[in-house]
């Protein structure tokens, strides 16, 4: 489960795909947007809460974006070696930090 993998003092803010995750996860602090009702709107308030956890989560889907760059992390890797994949994201993520360093120190 993935939230099994993250501290408890630590919210998991997650989007709409993570449908039903609060009944299968033992995790308590979980940070959802509010799905459409079927054949009705959202309220005023579900949409400002829904709002509130998109600007919170636009960081994270803008570095899963970039790391997406290295096309190797996007494809299929046939590899035997334990753990060769996590690598792989690993190395990627960290290029992807220099990056954003480099382009924030020096304005490429």
């Amino acid at each position: 489960m993935i939230t099994s993998a993250v501290p408890k003092d630590v919210a998991c803010v997650l989007d709409s795909g993570f449908e039903g995750i609060e009944k299968t996860s033992k995790k308590t602090n979980i940070i959802k947007p509010e799905n459409k009702p079927k054949k009705r709107e959202l309220t005023a308030k579900q949409k400002a809460k829904n709002r509130r956890i998109s600007k919170k989560r636009i960081f994270v889907e803008n570095a899963f974006a970039g790391i997406k760059r290295f096309r190797i992390t996007s494809d299929v890797i046939r590899s035997f070696r334990k753990n060769f994949k996590h690598l792989v994201f690993v190395l990627a993520a960290g290029l992807w930090n220099l990056h954003l360093f480099f382009d924030k120190r020096f304005n490429w």
